[in-house]
């Protein structure tokens, strides 16, 4: 069973400059390569949003138009569904404390991991301290790619011993994970470890074929000319026989967020479109 990460990140007082320092650290934290003991199942995904697309992206994902009681059951139950929360801020987020809230007092109270941006101090004096309410620890970052080893930390120290107690299991599951895109399956991938097999979701579990690296995952999708799609998703498994290899966890970027070759982060370099 993998780990279900659920990510609150602002979302309507979020510009372009915001939204890419949360995509950086969620590639960073996504490409996380371990010992092979766990999975991240990110229940809200792994796209960052900004005033004008979350909106968009839930229509499309849900299959009618947005509304705000739609939205708010939606993003309840998959916290229900959660082990841990990732509170990525970037901004102020009004919602982002009312799910905090219901998370410690309606909902399971899961673990939270703070990841407070150099840029974006807590200064709402009722969401400081909150650890004797629930397992909840804060950490600040100039740099998103560094929670990647933050998260990781946590996991280890506080996710891990928190689902064993509520008697949930954290060791990978077996059945291969679907993936509608070629992003997702490389995710997926780099999480369970290479090799791993993939087929398409009409082959048969024979049909797999073993994949060693990302190049030759690219190189079996285009050759084959597989279309990956949620209707058609890849499915990718750890390959049979292989025994994950205890060292120690490396973060390894998904290629979205690269630095800029000036002094500037690329993160950084669009003008903030927030209030």
């Amino acid at each position: 069973m993998g780990i279900k990460v659920f990510v609150r990140q602002p979302l309507t007082q979020t510009g372009e400059r915001e939204a890419r320092v949360v995509q950086a650290a969620l590639d960073g934290i996504g490409g996380l390569v371990g010992d092979g003991r766990y999975a991240l199942d990110f229940v809200t995904g792994t796209k960052a949003h900004d005033n004008d697309s979350f909106r968009q992206a839930f229509a499309s994902e849900a299959g009618t138009a947005f509304a705000p009681r739609r939205f708010r059951d939606t993003r309840l139950s998959l916290l229900s569904s959660a082990d841990v929360m990732l509170v990525l801020r970037t901004g102020l987020s009004e919602s982002g404390a009312f799910e905090i809230a219901y998370n410690i007092f309606g909902g399971r109270r899961i673990p939270i991991l703070f990841a407070v941006w150099d840029e974006a101090e807590i200064k709402t004096t009722l969401l400081r301290d909150l650890d004797d309410l629930a397992k909840v620890r804060y950490v600040r970052f100039s740099d998103p790619a560094s929670l990647a080893e933050q998260f990781a930390r946590f996991v280890d120290e506080v996710v891990v011993p928190d689902m064993i107690a509520r008697g949930r299991s954290a060791e990978l599951e077996a059945q291969p994970r679907a993936a509608t895109s070629f992003r997702e399956a490389r995710r997926i991938a780099r999480e369970l470890g290479f090799p791993v097999s993939v087929r398409p979701w009409s082959a048969l579990a024979s049909e797999a074929v073993t994949i060693a690296d990302l190049g030759e995952l690219f190189t079996h999708v285009e050759s084959r000319r597989i279309a990956i799609s949620r209707e058609r998703p890849l499915l990718v498994a750890r390959a049979a026989g292989v025994t994950p290899i205890a060292s120690k966890r490396v973060r390894v970027e998904t290629g979205t967020f690269e630095p800029a070759a000036s002094t500037v982060p690329a993160y950084l370099e669009v003008g903030s479109k927030s209030a």
